[in-house]
């Protein structure tokens, strides 16, 4: 953060985040349209230094924090009251305790949701039957263990110009699912559970002609008992799409909103058991004072404790345990009290550090400090982008980002897959076979680490400490700032830790056989070849580590746990190649 002028705001991370002219072009449909460096799903006023020091903002305010002038730091907050926590802890793992300590600490992740792949899913009651049958072969023919069948158009496919998106009514929509207990019972037969998706916003379906049939329209439903969110002039906002928002910081709202979700849930019925809980970050800002500033950072946690209520009452009136799940995006500081799963967002469908891949992996390390140790990416990206007259600006998804993008999700505490915005426009996980039985293999890596993966979820909720963690948290004394060249700095952006006990050096560039490896101080594991090598005293570079498709470079600490996890890839790699002979 040298040198740079952090502002922090709840909001959508934008299309480009700096890719140009890919950002500019974003800018000038809509003004922010295309982010910044800085722009984030969630309002988390922090910083930490390597020192053990974290200093918070302890409310929901629009707050910078100036670190241009060298060795020192500004706070800027829009508030007249507001409070400052500023804590030392020991090293940089106890600051991050003590950081979750004060901001509240995961819920913990069910045992079901990591015991497979996600795999996303989507197109009506067809396509998913067609996908539904590519699971069931890789099942068979590969392997593949499948936890959830994740399908998040269940109320409607809206087509618009540069994506597909859902009809926001949240009501199964019977034409595109006209037999879901199909679906059910296919995903049963897999021994997986379903996911749809939800947000805090509602379209008037009857304005459009080409929306789905419908039993109640859930906007009038709400317009008419006053739970929609209004202007300062009393008139309704909309937004996005020409949505309502559901104004869930009062709580007669938020009552009606969870008891609405609960019986959506027990009408899909066994085995639905959770869904994506998107836009929590798009409350508008009503005005530039601090109160309406608040209610907008602030409005993600109501959104999450509506979702958390509304599982509650689905599980007590089911008869069914509370092990529901929601995945969101967007939180304010205290977010995690009410969160078992996180994910990174809208990625752009690139291999860039700043909106793709390596966005991703800086996204999930980062917000793994500070109140996210439990998140994970869509396996593939999401954002499309398709200009026909300028080849510049075309963003789908291809075969070795996918397949490398796999690689990366093999080692995040879920696997799951999204089609994307675009979902004919993507390579998908069984666009071909070869791609199935990749996929398959990298879910059987996922396997690999379930019980170290399970000890580590344990310690997220006691401790706040992330599952994938920076370099830093366990080496920040040996890879000293002084002694390191600057291209080590950059490494650490690229790579990450699983505890202190696996090193996991993913592919993020396009057409690369190799990586770039910073190993820690120590004797170290190299996965396939399980050579023993040398991390000296404070670390080495190693450059042109081979990171062939399918052999993610990963070590493990010699003597502990992730030494088990290395041979059982090799076998899992061995089985799924055997069976494709």
């Amino acid at each position: 953060m040298a040198r740079k002028r952090l502002q922090m705001i709840s909001s959508e991370k934008g299309v480009g985040r700096g890719i140009q002219p890919l950002t500019d072009i974003m800018n000038s449909q809509t003004p922010g349209k295309g982010g910044a460096w800085w722009t984030t799903y969630t309002h988390f006023p922090a910083f930490l230094l390597r020192n053990g020091l974290a200093v918070i903002a302890m409310n929901s305010d629009f707050t910078v924090f100036d670190f241009t002038i060298p060795f020192s730091v500004s706070i800027e907050v829009q508030a007249s009251d507001f409070s400052i926590n500023v804590m030392l802890g020991n090293n940089m793992l106890d600051a991050v305790t003590r950081i979750s300590s004060v901001t509240g600490f995961m819920q913990p992740l069910p045992l079901w949701v990591h015991t497979g792949a996600i795999v996303g899913m989507e197109g009506g009651q067809d396509n998913v039957i067609r996908s539904l049958d590519s699971v069931q072969s890789a099942v068979e023919s590969y392997n593949l263990s499948v936890a959830v069948i994740w399908i998040q158009d269940w109320s409607g496919m809206r087509v618009y110009p540069d994506r597909i998106g859902l009809w926001w009514n949240w009501e199964l929509d019977s034409d595109h699912y006209p037999d879901f207990s199909v679906i059910s019972s296919r995903a049963r037969e897999l021994g997986a559970r379903l996911l749809t998706y939800f947000n805090p916003q509602l379209i008037n379906i009857s304005k459009y002609h080409d929306a789905p049939k419908h039993s109640i329209n859930v906007f009038e439903a709400a317009n008419d008992l006053g739970y929609l969110v209004l202007e300062k002039n009393g008139s309704l906002w909309t937004g996005y799409n020409g949505a309502g928002m559901l104004a869930l910081h009062r709580p007669e709202v938020a009552t009606w909103t969870a008891s609405l979700v609960a019986s959506q849930l027990q009408s899909l019925g066994w085995p639905v058991h959770g869904f994506m809980a998107d836009f929590g970050e798009g409350f508008p800002i009503l005005s530039n004072n601090a109160t309406d500033m608040r209610l907008h950072n602030n409005f993600s946690c109501a959104w999450l404790e509506t979702v958390a209520s509304a599982f509650s009452i689905a599980a007590d009136q089911l008869g069914v345990p509370d092990d529901y799940v929601a995945f969101a995006r967007s939180g304010c500081i205290t977010a995690a009290k009410n969160s078992r799963l996180f994910w990174a967002g809208d990625q752009l469908i690139s291999w860039d550090s700043r909106d793709g891949i390596g966005s991703a992996l800086i996204a999930l390390l980062t917000g793994g400090l500070f109140g996210r140790p439990v998140s994970h990416s869509d396996i593939g990206g999401y954002t499309n982008i398709f200009h026909p007259s300028n080849s510049s600006l075309v963003y789908n998804r291809s075969k070795e980002l996918f397949l490398r993008w796999c690689e990366l999700g093999a080692f995040t505490p879920v696997f799951r897959t999204h089609p994307g915005s675009y979902p004919d426009l993507n390579w998908q996980f069984d666009s071909d076979e070869e791609t199935l039985k990749f996929f398959s293999q990298m879910q059987g890596f996922h396997a690999c680490w379930f019980d170290l993966r399970t000890q580590l979820l344990s310690i997220a909720t006691r401790s706040g400490l992330p599952v994938m963690r920076h370099m830093f948290l366990h080496y920040w004394q040996d890879l000293s700032l002084s002694d390191m060249p600057s291209e080590a700095l950059d490494l650490m952006q690229t790579q990450f830790l699983l505890g202190d006990s696996l090193l996991v050096v993913p592919v993020l560039s396009e057409n690369s056989t190799t990586v770039t490896t910073l190993l820690p101080p120590g004797l170290w594991v190299r996965s396939w070849s399980m050579q023993v090598l040398d991390g000296g005293t404070i670390g080495r570079v190693i450059h042109g580590d081979v990171a062939p498709l399918g052999q993610p470079v990963v070590y493990a600490l010699k003597g502990g746990i992730g030494e088990n996890v290395l041979q059982c890839m090799q076998k899992k790699a061995a089985v799924v190649q055997h069976a494709s002979e």
